[in-house]
């Protein structure tokens, strides 16, 4: 699982791929990061710590560059991973 948040958030901030895409790889980050971001008590979390720093450190440049219908998402997703 390594990458795969920040690929999918590459996704999410390309001009050049269809809005319906971007909309998906935007919602299953969201629900990645719900499920997946915090340590449970039987479960680290499968999210490398490099990672987690990667992808606060660019959440806010794919909320510039998303659509208006992915930047709800993406905007639910920083507040989430912030708190």
């Amino acid at each position: 699982m390594p990458g795969y948040l920040l690929g999918l958030m590459q996704i999410v901030a390309a001009d050049s791929v269809p809005q319906p895409l971007r909309l998906s790889a935007a919602i299953y980050v969201k629900n990645a990061t719900i499920r997946l971001w915090e340590d449970k008590p039987k479960r680290k979390s499968p999210i490398p710590a490099q990672e987690k720093q990667l992808v606060r450190d660019n959440v806010l440049a794919v909320l510039v560059h998303s659509p208006n219908i992915v930047r709800y998402v993406i905007l639910c997703l920083s507040v989430m991973i912030v708190l």
